[in-house]
């Protein structure tokens, strides 16, 4: 039971630096721009809650159509927890996801998270790692073998990435190419388009990813020639356990950080925003 009465409402702009301030105690990768993305995309289900006009706790929903919505950004000020303010936020995140009325709620949960959502009837879906390593030693920049992002290929890369994953992303990835310091790369094919794949800063670390193609390949470029353009330090990317890219991030010398598992209320049978074809996930608040 929480102790203390609780006022939730929705997070806006001038809420970020302090919403910054929970993920950064928490040692999170998030810079304000990622908690800006999820309030321009879902200004309505991105929310947190208020003791005595100081914002103590946020959870945020990225909710993608009438398919699947994404649990993500649940965090509670390090002061007050072990006061039932956790349990609190998830409840008013499960009232909200009734109220988008979406067929599926996901979310990626630790250990010790996981023991918490199974109670909440989740159930294991799969599991995706979070890798980590550095720009390849030697890397000049981008080669030829992918290229950036044009304008004329916006319907195109929509049309991939809703058939890998799923469900329509296309404004979620827009706004991540358009972002300071991002990447977004292209591989084309017989003047096909067969692989995208995107890179940002990061508080902690630069994050690759989303990478989607069907072609294990094309993949593999993308992370290469994404890395290859990033500046020196470390780099995050989370992996589905389907993909085969692991073999790749090892040569390039990355290793598994840390191990989640992904999870989905109610069951299912096929991809929770992953798939065969998904080799990098857009990050653990955004699915």
């Amino acid at each position: 039971m929480v102790a203390e009465p609780l006022e939730f409402r929705p997070l806006r702009r001038h809420d970020v630096s302090a919403a910054c301030r929970l993920s950064d105690q928490a040692g999170w990768n998030q810079l304000e721009i990622d908690w800006l993305r999820l309030l321009a995309l879902w200004p309505e289900t991105c929310v947190g809650a208020w003791r005595d006009a100081v914002l103590v706790a946020t959870g945020t929903l990225a909710v993608y159509g009438a398919d699947v919505t994404w649990i993500g950004m649940v965090l509670v000020d390090e002061a007050l927890r072990g006061r039932g303010i956790g349990g609190a936020v998830f409840a008013h995140m499960f009232d909200l996801c009734d109220r988008v009325g979406v067929k599926v709620v996901g979310l990626d949960a630790t250990d010790m998270g996981r023991a918490v959502y199974l109670k909440q009837r989740f159930v294991d879906h799969s599991r995706i790692e979070r890798w980590a390593g550095g720009r390849p030693a030697g890397a000049a920049g981008p080669g030829p073998c992918s290229r950036p992002l044009e304008e004329r290929d916006w319907s195109d890369v929509a049309a991939l990435d809703r058939a890998c994953v799923g469900v329509d992303r296309g404004p979620l990835l827009r706004r991540l190419a358009a972002e300071p310091g991002a990447q977004a790369r292209a591989v084309v094919e017989d003047g096909r388009l067969i692989g995208i794949g995107f890179s940002r800063p990061g508080s902690r670390a630069a994050m690759l990813g989303p990478i989607v193609s069907p072609s294990l390949s094309a993949a593999r470029t993308l992370a290469i020639d994404l890395l290859a353009g990033l500046p020196a330090g470390e780099t995050f990317v989370d992996v589905p356990a389907c993909s085969g890219l692991q073999p790749t991030l090892r040569e390039l010398g990355f290793e598994p950080r840390r191990r989640l598992t992904r999870m989905a209320r109610p069951q299912i049978d096929g991809p929770l925003l992953t798939g065969p074809a998904v080799h990098a996930a857009a990050g653990f608040e955004l699915g």
